[in-house]
């Protein structure tokens, strides 16, 4: 099995049916898909029940938010590489998924990632990850491509499955940046696939959720680059923002 695909859900009916058109339906062993619903009381499940011969693994009951999901995909999977496109979110060109599983067929690379469409509700595009975001989008990546911040969107990555751990519940909002940090860390060979590989649909964050997820990752910088190169880090990215806000103006 060489690659799994998870996704989470937890009442996003529309969102799930996204996603899971997005993927082609390819009959193969060279892939599997994994869904995990944490017991959502609109369509989903009703849906899932319906959709059960294209899924591997269906697991429906309550979980402790979403990266305990995330972790309970990831104990269920057997592919050796892991990528985790929750509901709402898609393969952007299904041509991709042929080009992950060749590439993931070469043996000689531990890390595929590329860029990120932003999407709506209604699928609408918002702007390329590389475009929007102020740092930029690493050519080559390693772990000091995330000092400034998330410069590769989570579901733009499929890794593979030995340098994976569990996500640490220590946090609830941040836990993928630092997931993503200790990979890196082993300084997996990375491939650049130099397109679109997912599109990401934005939620509505709540202002608190978001100073929380803030947080958690200035503490998670601070237990992987130190609190020196954090404070430096953190100082940039304020100046940075300021800049950007005297440019619009």
């Amino acid at each position: 099995m060489l690659l799994s695909v998870i996704t989470i859900n937890y009442n996003n009916f529309a969102g799930l049916k996204r996603t899971l058109a997005s993927i082609p339906a390819i009959e193969t062993d060279l892939w599997e898909w994994i869904v995990i619903d944490g017991g959502s009381s609109d369509r989903s499940v009703e849906y899932l029940k319906d959709y059960q011969g294209k899924l591997d693994v269906s697991i429906i009951e309550p979980d402790d938010g979403l990266y305990d999901a995330m972790n309970k995909g990831f104990s269920k999977s057997k592919g050796k590489f892991i990528w985790f496109l929750n509901s709402g979110d898609i393969l952007y060109d299904q041509s991709t998924f042929n080009i992950i599983l060749d590439s993931i067929k070469l043996n000689k690379v531990d890390f595929i990632y590329g860029d990120a469409q932003y999407i709506n509700a209604e699928n609408k595009p918002l702007g390329l990850m590389s475009k929007v975001k102020p740092q930029k989008f690493p050519e080559k990546l390693n772990k000091s491509s995330f000092r400034f911040g998330m410069s590769v969107c989570h579901q733009s990555m499929i890794v593979r499955r030995e340098l994976c751990s569990l996500y640490s519940m220590d946090y609830r909002y941040a836990s993928d940046i630092d997931w993503t940090l200790y990979i890196l860390e082993k300084k997996p060979i990375t491939l650049n696939l130099n397109c679109v590989i997912a599109g990401f649909e934005e939620g509505g964050t709540s202002t608190q959720s978001i100073r929380l997820a803030m947080r958690e990752r200035f503490n998670i910088f601070v237990n992987h680059f130190g609190w020196i190169n954090t404070l430096w880090y953190h100082l940039w990215i304020v100046v940075r923002r300021i800049g950007l806000k005297l440019k619009s103006k």
